[in-house]
């Protein structure tokens, strides 16, 4: 599931930078989720195949000029507050684990920001993203993130918004995407999300037989090839007959 997830994520972006060159610039794109990739095992060669393609495919998008942006909704990180942390070590702590008694352990970004970030528009500074994968992502395309106030007045709604280096560097290309992102989360109303986002995931809709179908071709070719399929439970395959389902939520 993990490298069908990797694929996915790759085919994403080499689409984008498909139809880039036709498009008008300025031009955003932008996906559901991180930028980073965060898929098991990340040791694997076939992530760190995966890997390298990706980071080709950002460089496509850099020179083609399309403005790229991961949008993560609601987000549950901690990022700020481990840097505070760090911060705050003494210099002759910094060689142990900054895990180690962790002075804001449980509070997250949004819990920093929320009464800072109080008007829609309102976005955090640029913060680099450091780990053991971003460390892949370097120059042009290093990980950065802000947190923007998608919300309406009097409820503030963070995202956090994952961009590559060559945008966190232009600060015309910053505010350009704060405005997109606010105008667009705005058009859902109370429920704030890009609307963009909102019509790709209606459109790529798997429906339940389209699903069923792709599980019966993967266990054909398992017995094929004699492995053993364990079968579902009857609890299952009552809950599927159920003519009501027509999507698959998986």
């Amino acid at each position: 599931e993990g490298l069908v997830a990797l694929k996915r994520d790759l085919r994403e972006r080499e689409a984008l930078a498909e139809v880039a060159d036709g498009l008008k610039k300025p031009a955003i794109s932008m996906t559901d989720g991180p930028l980073e990739l965060y898929r098991e095992p990340q040791e694997s060669a076939a992530f760190e195949k995966t890997l390298a393609r990706y980071l080709e495919v950002l460089g496509d998008l850099r020179d083609q000029g399309l403005i790229t942006l991961g949008y993560v909704d609601k987000p549950g990180s901690d990022l700020i507050a481990r840097l505070l942390e760090l911060v705050q070590l003494q210099e002759h702590e910094h060689a142990s684990s900054p895990l180690r008694g962790r002075r804001y352990a449980g509070v997250q970004d949004a819990q920093w920001l929320d009464a800072r970030l109080q008007n829609p528009g309102d976005r955090s500074a640029l913060f680099g993203i450091h780990s053991d994968t971003a460390k892949s992502f370097k120059g042009d395309l290093a990980l950065h993130f802000f947190y923007l106030n998608v919300g309406t007045p009097g409820k503030t709604h963070l995202a956090r918004v994952e961009v590559p280096g060559w945008v966190a560097r232009d600060r015309d290309l910053v505010g350009m995407l704060q405005a997109v992102l606010t105008e667009q989360a705005a058009i859902l109303g109370t429920r704030p999300y890009p609307y963009v986002l909102h019509r790709a995931h209606e459109v790529a809709v798997v429906s339940l037989p389209e699903h069923q179908h792709v599980e019966e071709m993967i266990v054909a070719e398992f017995r094929r090839r004699g492995i053993p399929v364990e079968e579902g439970s009857y609890k299952q395959y009552a809950k599927d007959l159920d003519p009501s389902k027509t999507r698959y939520e998986g």
